[in-house]
């Protein structure tokens, strides 16, 4: 890039600009998780509740949420707006 003056030229050393990008955004107030206990013992089953609210200006689509387990724990189900899913490992 270069810019002409009366007299004179330069090259700009710095250029600028932004970029107005619509997505999705779930870190607002809206959005928690909630175990249903806070102490668990061997062998104790619990809950895990998350409620997203998408504060962003896009749409949210083909969503991944992850809850990783530490050795010992397994997943013995979920459900998403109270239907029973399915889970697929990602490694």
């Amino acid at each position: 890039m270069r810019t002409e003056t009366v007299g004179d030229s330069y090259v700009p050393a710095l250029v600028g600009f932004a970029i107005d990008v619509k997505s999705p955004d779930f870190n607002g107030g809206g959005s928690t998780t909630a175990p249903s206990k806070t102490e668990v013992e061997i062998g104790d089953h619990f809950t895990v509740t998350a409620k997203l609210e998408n504060t962003g200006e896009a749409p949210a689509v083909n969503l991944m949420l992850q809850l990783p387990l530490e050795a010992g724990l397994e997943l013995t189900g979920f459900m998403t707006d109270g239907s029973s899913g399915t889970s697929t490992a990602i490694p």
